[in-house]
């Protein structure tokens, strides 16, 4: 869902919620996503599994992109 958002936003279309009622609902913030320890461990799961797809939307200028705020930190 991050990442579906990740593409949201970077054509300026509306953010989607989680329909998995094991997350809480997704922050509207790229700095609000990361403060959870459960996204935080889906943000390394994608980044060791998938580290070309990574790096490519952790660049995207997005202005929802906790990949890009998650490496900045």
């Amino acid at each position: 869902m991050m990442l579906t958002n990740i593409y949201s936003s970077e054509r300026n279309r509306p953010l989607r919620g989680v329909y998995d009622a094991t997350f809480a609902p997704l922050a509207q913030t790229s700095q609000s996503t990361v403060k959870s320890a459960a996204k935080i461990l889906l943000i390394e799961a994608v980044k060791r599994d998938h580290p070309a797809m990574y790096r490519r939307m952790a660049a995207s200028a997005a202005k929802y992109n906790p990949l890009n705020y998650y490496d900045g930190l």
